[in-house]
């Protein structure tokens, strides 16, 4: 599973929409949906920033 894919998952389980992740990381719902979609990488501190919105472990976005 993709860091994406993760991020997706988590946020659906969290009943968590595009925009309201956008707006606790203050940036755009294309954003949130562009890497969910693969299309872009986040940097290590923005997936620490995504992880800390959903109020998870930055290292539960990560596949091994």
């Amino acid at each position: 599973m993709s860091i994406g894919n993760s991020i997706k998952k988590i946020r659906l389980e969290k009943n968590i929409k595009q925009n309201e992740l956008a707006k606790k990381l203050n940036v755009s719902a294309s954003m949130i949906a562009q890497y969910e979609s693969g299309e872009r990488n986040p940097k290590r501190e923005t997936v620490e920033k995504i992880a800390a919105a959903l109020e998870v472990d930055p290292f539960s976005l990560y596949s091994f």
